[in-house]
């Protein structure tokens, strides 16, 4: 999945940080998730991951490849195979092959909809509106449970993005139809990561949750600039909530009252990441950021140094993109290199 801030190309380069400062185990917290690729990376190194996001359908995904160990059984359904792995791709290929419905995304989120919005073909937001309302009436009906639940959203949360016609992100869709948006969407069964270790995930507020959290190791990587993730992925977030939502304007908004994010604000994001510093309890903290974000390079190392000495790394990286140079965006760096910049901080107690 395409994702602002996405960490995916730089994996390898969190983990030798950590191996740098000579972390290799223990409980690692990724407080900031987002589609949680970093988290996902540790669990496969064997640390016990705790995960959270504030955005729902990002607490889907970290629900199923953070906290589940397993595939889940679906027994409540009459779905043969002789394994979970077997039960689970046949319901995948159930949900594939059922017909389209006229729900939710095809009212708001197709031209065939009131609000004619160019979100998705009428075909495609017929199979979403039919896809999730199947998924909703087998929880609804008790046949499915939590982990159940969570599986299917995710599966249908990750195909989303490959018939969307947007550039990357919900903000706005194309005025004229992207190729991709013609193909027919498909459910893929998601790669549960089988492990022997605890981990869990969360859905909550950063700054709070930090006050209650113990880890070894707390890694933070906050919005950097000022677009707010909610009005971003909106689609996303309505179709993993069900909950149908009073959307509004042109691009169909789902309200988003209390989920602003402070750190999408040059005034208050310092004073947010403070905040959450000097709130943790964990031994050490790795930090991620981007070196056009609004926070600047010095105040984060000044409040970083308040729990203990730090060290800085970087790495060049291509930067997220989804659209290109016009009278309203002009990039900053011609070249699309940018740094992610990498501060360590070996709390002193």
């Amino acid at each position: 999945m395409r994702y602002i801030g996405s960490k995916e190309r730089l994996l390898d380069f969190i983990y030798s940080v950590a191996l740098y400062h000579n972390i290799d185990s223990g409980i690692f917290f990724d407080i900031f998730s987002g589609t949680g690729v970093v988290g996902r990376h540790f669990k496969k190194k064997g640390f016990n991951v705790i995960s959270n996001d504030n955005l729902f359908f990002s607490y889907v995904l970290q629900y199923v490849y953070i906290q589940m160990n397993d595939y889940p059984e679906f027994k409540g359904l009459s779905i043969n195979g002789d394994s979970n792995i077997e039960r689970c791709a046949n319901v995948i290929d159930y949900l594939n092959n059922l017909q389209g419905k006229k729900d939710f995304v095809f009212e708001n989120y197709s031209p065939g909809g009131s609000s004619q919005r160019m979100y998705f073909t009428e075909e495609n937001a017929k199979k979403i509106d039919a896809i999730r309302c199947q998924i909703e009436n087998w929880k609804i009906n008790g046949f499915i449970d939590v982990s159940e639940y969570y599986f299917l959203i995710c599966s249908l949360v990750e195909a989303v993005p490959f018939v969307s016609n947007i550039a990357g992100v919900y903000g706005a869709y194309l005025k004229c139809w992207d190729p991709r948006a013609f193909k027919k969407i498909e459910l893929n069964m998601p790669g549960v990561i089988i492990s022997g270790k605890c981990s869990v995930s969360f859905n909550e507020d950063a700054n709070k949750l930090a006050k209650e959290i113990f880890c070894d190791l707390l890694y933070i990587d906050p919005p950097y600039n000022e677009r707010q993730y909610i009005t971003n992925y909106h689609v996303l977030e309505t179709i993993a909530r069900w909950d149908y939502p009073d959307v509004y304007g042109k691009t169909g908004l789902r309200p988003y009252d209390g989920q602003k994010s402070d750190y999408c604000y040059k005034q208050k994001a310092g004073a947010a990441l403070e905040d959450l510093i000097l709130s943790v309890s964990a031994e050490h903290i790795i930090m991620s950021y981007n070196s056009e974000g609004i926070i600047s390079r010095e105040q984060i190392v000044a409040i970083l140094e308040k729990k203990g000495k730090v060290y800085s790394h970087e790495q060049d990286y291509r930067r997220y993109r989804s659209d290109v140079d016009s009278d309203k965006r002009n990039y900053k760096v011609k070249n699309d290199q940018v740094k992610e910049l990498i501060f360590y901080c070996r709390v002193e107690r």
